[in-house]
């Protein structure tokens, strides 16, 4: 799209905006302004805090919306997107909304702006039911919050949830994609490998995927259960494996048990009976097993996760 045609189509969409018109979509360029251009920029975005701060929502998307497509690239576009945007939201228009969110985050991910802004795209994805969405949002804030950024952990527990039950093991496959490097990505692949391997349809894309997460995370902590569930489907449908990737260790041996919530005591009796056998058996016959235990919390849900 060349700079003259994107200006006349941004223009377009200024003056459709009072009909809920699109915002701009993404965008391939980032302009140049000159410093004239520059100036009139810095004035109309001085312009545009002040109509922010009047709380007058309408004026406020209008004047984003007129900031936009005059002076497309400019210094301060980040933050007048967040504004805009949040002005849509004020009008009620989420559609906008959604597509300046996106543009934001699409063209400037490492700003503080789009940090705040992928925050308020994974809400309204969440509020639309568009799991996948919600999802793609979340890793993006993710990927850039500071460290101390108290919202990351709630955040990570979000997007394991929507790993475990909303996501589809396409959508899971496509956040990836998306998101190779991501602190989650060990976690999605072996959801998705796990899912797979449960449902039980294709035993060869199970097997692909579990030796595919090995390869890719050899020292996640669900490697050895990887390992182990190619065993099983090499001894139940003689499936093939590269032998260094299905070697299951025997060194250890597990024990889910409510050592916390109402059963904690019960669960502290299993802990202490099963390390005491272990303890002798390894006094008995010179091995070196250990044992590892997963808190079940008293509570089926994180039974069945702590199983996982």
């Amino acid at each position: 799209m060349t700079l003259r045609r994107r200006w006349s189509w941004l223009l377009v969409l200024l003056v459709l905006a009072s009909a809920c018109s699109a915002p701009p979509g993404r965008r391939s360029i980032v302009t140049e302004l000159d410093p004239a251009e520059r100036a009139k920029a810095e004035q109309a975005y001085s312009a545009l805090l002040e109509v922010e701060r009047a709380g007058d929502a309408s004026k406020t998307y209008e004047a984003g919306m007129a900031l936009l497509s005059q002076y497309p690239g400019s210094g301060d576009e980040a933050h007048t997107l967040l504004i805009t945007a949040r002005a849509a939201r004020g009008l009620g228009d989420s559609r906008s909304e959604q597509q300046l969110l996106e543009l934001l985050v699409g063209e400037y991910a490492d700003s503080e702006y789009a940090v705040e802004g992928a925050y308020e795209l994974a809400g309204l994805q969440r509020d639309r039911g568009d799991w996948a969405g919600e999802a793609d949002a979340l890793v993006s804030f993710d990927a850039h919050a500071a460290e101390q950024d108290p919202r990351r952990e709630g955040v990570r527990a979000r997007i394991l949830e929507l790993l475990q039950a909303e996501l589809e093991v396409e959508e899971v496959d496509q956040l990836l994609a998306d998101h190779p490097n991501s602190a989650v990505a060990s976690t999605a692949a072996w959801i998705a490998a796990l899912r797979v391997f449960d449902e039980g349809e294709d035993p060869e894309e199970a097997g692909e995927r579990l030796e595919a997460f090995l390869r890719d995370y050899p020292r996640s902590r669900y490697a050895e259960d990887a390992r182990g569930l190619l065993a099983a489907l090499s001894l139940e449908y003689g499936r093939e494996t590269d032998p260094g990737l299905a070697v299951a260790r025997a060194d250890r041996i597990g024990l889910l048990a409510p050592l916390t919530g109402e059963y904690a005591a019960l669960g502290q009796a299993l802990f202490d009976g099963a390390l005491l056998a272990v303890e002798e058996h390894n006094r008995s016959t010179g091995a070196e097993i250990s044992l590892v235990s997963r808190d079940t919390r008293s509570d089926e849900v994180d039974a069945v996760l702590a199983a996982r």
